[in-house]
């Protein structure tokens, strides 16, 4: 089943026993992972997925871990910014919703690994428009924080 995780924990993912081999997403080929609070940035959610193999045929599972963010327990309900359009082919804008001086966009693709920073410095509008055409298609995970809070979402590209 999906789980949360928050800071000082650990959680074993477990592929079940009976296969030949194991091959997580992760790269690990063991029967059973362990996946640390530090992992991952907080407020990530990531898919962690195993292919068992038994007599050459294979069975998958997979399951997601929410990366539990302490500064922003129960603001991700409510995003702080919007994305547009979103799917997208990589070209989309990310407006911020309430008036800041300035934001900060971090955009982690879906094994957690930080693809992109950028600060925006917010005028007349507070939004940022964004050609990531170079990135494989997929989901992407987006954080925001400025002095209202942090806030994170998903970006599907197309």
């Amino acid at each position: 089943p999906d789980q949360s995780i928050g800071p000082s924990e650990t959680i074993q993912l477990d592929a079940g026993d009976g296969f030949d081999n194991y091959y997580w997403s992760t790269g690990s080929t063991y029967r059973n992972i362990i996946i640390h609070y530090g992992d991952n940035p907080p407020g990530s959610v990531i898919r962690y997925v195993v292919m068992g193999v038994i007599n050459g045929c294979t069975s998958q599972g997979e399951t997601f871990i929410t990366f539990i963010d302490p500064d922003g327990v129960g603001e991700n309900s409510k995003s702080k910014f919007l994305i547009y359009p979103n799917p997208n082919n990589g070209s989309f804008t990310v407006s911020y919703v309430e008036a800041v001086p300035e934001f900060t966009i971090s955009i982690y693709n879906y094994f957690g690994k930080l693809i992109l920073t950028e600060e925006v410095k917010c005028g007349s509008t507070c939004k940022s428009s964004l050609d990531l055409r170079h990135l494989s298609k997929g989901m992407y995970i987006i954080k925001t924080m400025s002095v209202k809070g942090i806030s994170s979402g998903k970006l599907l590209v197309n």
